[in-house]
């Protein structure tokens, strides 16, 4: 399968449904690949295509959040990031440390507080050290 041959996000709910978990999975790869390449539209389609055939998973919610998050959009992060499905799952510290990534480049500090510290009361010492090199990182990069 290629990325032409994936129906738009009009397409019949007949197209791809259902749709296997090892595709869901490939999906969502190709999602995240597409915005980490400038490719938000295939990365659209992508995360949108699984939101229909898991319209109760966070993960497509979070690739959502991050087009949101590479475009520049923060009320688009924020409404993905914080959605119910998302905040009720395993994903919450990530989406929460992905949101507060969002605040910081887009210079909310106290967005950034918040976000961050929701995403370390997940108790993730991986997580935890990711955001505080984020928030130094950028501290150092405003004093030059």
């Amino acid at each position: 399968m290629t990325l032409a041959s994936i129906p738009s996000v009009n397409a019949s709910p007949s197209s791809l449904f259902p749709l296997e978990k090892d595709m869901r999975v490939l999906f969502y790869e190709l999602g995240v690949v597409g915005v980490n390449n400038l490719l938000g539209y295939e990365a659209l389609l992508l995360f949108t295509e699984l939101q229909q055939a898991e319209p109760e998973a966070p993960y497509p919610l979070v690739g959502l959040g991050l087009l949101a998050m590479a475009t520049g959009d923060a009320h688009g992060a924020k409404q993905h990031f914080n959605h119910p499905i998302v905040l009720d799952s395993p994903l919450a510290p990530y989406a929460q440390g992905y949101l507060a990534m969002t605040y910081k480049l887009n210079g909310n500090s106290g967005g950034f507080q918040e976000a961050s510290e929701a995403a370390k009361s997940a108790s993730n010492e991986e997580l935890h050290k990711a955001l505080d090199e984020i928030e130094n990182a950028v501290i150092d990069l405003s004093q030059r």
